[in-house]
């Protein structure tokens, strides 16, 4: 064992963790709901060595929502988003205008843990630019 004697084993310096979280969510609680209760439990965890991601989380709306290569619709498809889950936004750019009525919106999210962008109309805000995030 090298490292601090008074360190339990797997703390020092260098090392790795590994956390390992289950739940029981409620019968009849949505995919979108649980992934969101699960996700905020592990960002609030205080990892030895971790690193938080930079961003902002907000929460969507809209069902099947795809995250997007570019700020376009003509990119390809990297993933497709339960409904209501939240999401880290790093930062935002326009792009393509999209138009879901009564809405429309050019502006687009950088979603760093999918790699790729989504639309900010299915992000919960009222305002079409995010608040508070920065620019791409």
């Amino acid at each position: 064992m090298t490292g601090d004697p008074a360190s339990p084993p797997g703390m020092g310096a260098g090392d790795r963790s590994i956390v390992a979280v289950y739940t029981l969510q409620p019968a009849g609680t949505s995919f979108g709901a649980a992934y969101t209760d699960v996700n905020r439990l592990v960002r609030s965890l205080d990892v030895p060595g971790g690193v938080r991601p930079e961003g902002t989380w907000f929460g969507t709306w809209g069902t099947d929502v795809r995250v997007r290569a570019e700020a376009n619709t003509s990119s390809a498809t990297l993933t497709r988003l339960p409904a209501g889950v939240e999401v880290l936004v790093r930062c935002q750019k326009r792009g393509e205008k999209v138009a879901v009525p009564p809405y429309e919106n050019d502006w687009w999210a950088e979603l760093p843990l999918y790699g790729g962008y989504m639309t900010n109309i299915y992000v919960s805000s009222p305002e079409n630019e995010l608040p508070g995030v920065r620019l791409c």
